[in-house]
């Protein structure tokens, strides 16, 4: 990218800048570092061997297959499943996930062998859907004779002083079709919330690539896009404005989500976040997989697999009517014990990691849920239930494998608030390619007006110091007066 220069502009006669230090590098430090492996052995057996095949079918890591399989479980339960973990307290099995990683790491072919399962699985639902549209067809014919008819007689009463008859029930017209679908791939809310219409167990958002979906939430709606996901995390009841139509009422707004994210642009789409998106997603940022060659490669027994996967779907009960997933005896003192050392470890984290490890108990019930249905799967088809070795792989997964692995990709976006502002302001710098920049251009644009005047230019100190930025020279007020006006240094955009 080749910088720009469109917010101060820079007086030619001035003498030569002198030169640039060194910038502190670890503000825009992307490296993924050492994180623990996927503990595979919290999957059964069964589908343990479709996830390790297919993976080194795909020349990708176990973790974007088994994490995959979490989201597309979720995605044929939905809101049919919960977990029950006391009386006033159940979790529907919804799922956010975020696999990174970036270009050639395997993820699109790893993703798409879960993808497979559910075309196939939605193909199925699908076969009805021709007498669905019929019989819908019809109802409409219905409704636009029976409105035709009470218009008449509404003129036949004005004609005869008498007053007009009530329009009746079959005249309203119907919502337009809706066809069976589990997997959306580009789209608003508002078409989410339209295709949950028919579709009231759920669906899953699947995105190659999740930055396009995240950006466009508050570049095309003003934000409220990004605030209506939020409400809709615990698939509660929820009410989607419509352009042009009547808002739509979803009583259970259940949608997983699953896709990619690269490294590179971490950063970028989460500055500015720390609303409680990131803290919703489950992150897996695995190192690369080994190398194996072509010739040698196994590949997942896809039927078997999808099998498994079509008695999950089956045995869920319905939006109305969910089916429970209970905690035994031993599993609910386990959860007593987690929730105990949770709520003591919760007190000294801020930000970022405060929001994720807030979502931690959670989390935890829903990939128990999950777990319990895949061991079901495997086990002549007994009734899910979590046992005690299952809440405690569930555990183990959220605090040994996801907790380190969000650490990692969140502090991408800063750390700690001070250190997340800074990094902000330096995202969003390079992303334009500004070579300076005002203080109200930093405090509107980039911060979104978050912080005041001052609270401004003590950040841009703060880059000052670290040798990102330096006060432009010719805009200086006067002896003791603050900048208000910096240049940025050109390693920002990769120029030495």
């Amino acid at each position: 990218m080749q910088p720009r220069s469109h917010i101060i502009a820079l007086d030619a006669t001035e003498r030569p800048a002198p030169a640039w230090p060194e910038p502190d590098m670890s503000l825009l430090e992307s490296r993924r570092g050492e994180i623990q492996p996927l503990p595979m052995e919290v999957f059964p057996p069964a589908w343990r061997a479709w996830i390790e095949d297919t993976a080194q079918g795909a020349g990708a890591p176990v973790d974007y297959v088994a994490l995959a399989l979490l989201a597309s479980t979720a995605a044929v339960v939905g809101c049919g499943m919960r977990v029950r973990a006391i009386a006033t307290w159940h979790e529907p099995l919804i799922l956010w996930v975020a696999v990174v990683g970036g270009p050639s790491t395997g993820k699109s072919p790893a993703l798409g062998a879960a993808r497979r399962l559910l075309d196939r699985i939605e193909l199925e639902m699908r076969l009805g859907d021709e007498v669905r549209l019929r019989e819908h067809s019809q109802c409409v014919e219905i409704a636009n004779a029976r409105t035709a008819k009470w218009q008449l007689e509404i003129k036949e009463a004005i004609k005869n002083g008498l007053a007009p008859p009530d329009m009746p029930a079959d005249a309203m017209a119907p919502e337009p079709f809706v066809p069976r679908q589990v997997i959306v791939t580009d789209t608003t809310i508002e078409a989410v919330a339209d295709i949950l219409r028919g579709n009231p167990r759920g669906i899953i958002l699947w995105r190659d690539e999740l930055s396009a979906w995240i950006g466009n939430m508050s570049r095309y709606s003003g934000g409220s896009d990004q605030a209506q996901w939020l409400e809709a995390w615990p698939a509660a009841r929820l009410t989607v404005n419509r352009k042009n139509r009547p808002p739509v009422l979803v009583p259970h707004f259940a949608a997983s989500i699953l896709g990619g994210l690269q490294p590179d642009k971490l950063a970028e789409i989460l500055a500015g976040a720390d609303d409680g998106l990131a803290a919703r997603f489950l992150f897996g940022w695995p190192g690369p997989a080994p190398h194996v060659r072509p010739s040698l490669r196994r590949g997942g027994l896809d039927d078997d697999a999808l099998e498994r996967l079509r008695w999950i779907e089956g045995v869920s009960g319905t939006a109305e009517e969910p089916r429970t997933i209970e905690l035994d005896a031993n599993a609910r003192g386990l959860f007593d014990e987690f929730s105990t050392e949770h709520h003591a470890d919760a007190q000294d984290l801020e930000g970022f990691e405060a929001g994720f490890f807030g979502k931690g108990m959670g989390h935890v019930l829903r990939l128990a849920g999950v777990l319990a249905l895949l061991e079901a799967s495997e086990d002549d088809g007994r009734p899910p239930v979590i046992s005690a070795d299952i809440f405690s792989q569930a555990a183990g997964l959220w605090r040994g494998y996801f907790w380190p692995h969000a650490r990692v990709a969140l502090n991408v976006v800063g750390g700690p608030p001070r250190r997340r502002m800074e990094r902000r302001v330096l995202v969003w710098l390079r992303a334009r390619g500004l070579l300076n920049v005002s203080r109200e251009g930093v405090r509107r644009d980039a911060l979104g007006q978050d912080l005041n005047a001052a609270e401004t230019s003590a950040l841009m100190g703060r880059l000052v110091r670290a040798g990102w930025v330096r006060e432009a020279t010719s805009t200086r007020e006067g002896p003791g007066r603050p900048a208000t006006a910096w240049d940025v240094n050109p390693v920002l955009f990769g120029v030495k």
